[in-house]
């Protein structure tokens, strides 16, 4: 067991996934979790999305928006992707990402703002989340759902915890 839940009566942590393998203690008597959240108040449901994709998250090695935007492709439908880049210095953005956004079903939408991030995602027929770690929470899933649009993601990391198969 960790060090930290000998001497606490409670500890935090993101989802369960690492609640229980990182902080679980046999002395304790309760493991409870609260998990990161956004006010649903604040996402408009959507029930008729329009005819997009999306993708929103850095634009780095592990969150692989590059797989968002080939699905997309590949199956012919528009995507729409914003985020963040990351300049690490290793050309991913230059090399995976820069040759895909040359596709005319492919728009760059940059980093984006509250209220455009909510309008992309409450609009989007489904958010990808092809994230290649185990990701910790994956809040722009949480968002997309609140909106009432459904996420397609990778069995891996918090995302059996956030997404439940064929519902959300």
């Amino acid at each position: 067991s960790s060090w930290i839940t000998t001497i606490t009566d409670a500890t935090c942590s993101t989802p369960p996934y690492h609640a229980i393998s990182r902080t679980r203690s046999p002395t304790s008597k309760y493991v409870g979790v609260v998990y990161n959240g956004e006010d649903p108040s604040r996402f408009p449901l959507v029930t008729k999305p329009d005819d997009y994709l999306c993708f929103l998250g850095r634009f780095d090695r592990e969150k692989d928006p590059h797989l968002a935007i080939q699905l997309a492709i590949n199956l012919g439908m528009r995507i729409k992707v914003a985020g963040k880049i990351d300049h690490q210095g290793d050309g991913y953005f230059d090399e995976e990402i820069r040759p895909l956004l040359a596709n005319p079903l492919v728009e760059y939408l940059g980093e984006l703002g509250f209220d455009d991030k909510v309008r992309l995602l409450s609009h989007a027929r489904c958010n990808l989340h092809p994230t290649g770690f185990r990701e910790p929470f994956g809040l722009t899933v949480l968002e997309a759902a609140y909106c009432g649009t459904p996420t397609l993601a990778i069995k891996r990391g918090s995302m059996p915890e956030l997404i439940e198969e064929g519902r959300t």
